[in-house]
């Protein structure tokens, strides 16, 4: 569980950046 939770992190970190410098 651990695992995936620093997956999903790391996912959700980039992803959510990428979503805010992309309001489209």
């Amino acid at each position: 569980i651990l695992k995936q939770n620093t997956l999903v992190c790391q996912f959700a970190s980039p992803l959510d950046v990428d979503t805010h410098n992309k309001p489209e």
